[in-house]
């Protein structure tokens, strides 16, 4: 498999993993993990934003998955 070939296997699993960690936070939250005005905004949100931290009620597991 060539270098390119891995590299965007890799991206693209990366994409997935960061997108399932959005859903798990918009059902623990009922709300947006990133908003802004537009979606140029919603992106630079996303890419130069801090990650949104769930409520304590949930496990220290699941923050600390959500974390990362």
């Amino acid at each position: 498999m060539s270098y390119l070939r891995k590299f965007v296997i890799i991206k693209l699993l990366l994409l997935f993993f960061r997108s399932i960690g959005c859903i798990i936070f918009e059902l623990c939250c009922q709300r947006h993990a990133f908003e802004g005005q537009g979606l140029m905004g919603v992106m630079y949100k996303i890419v130069e934003g801090d990650c949104p931290q769930i409520p304590d009620k949930y496990s220290k597991n699941l923050q600390e998955l959500l974390k990362k």
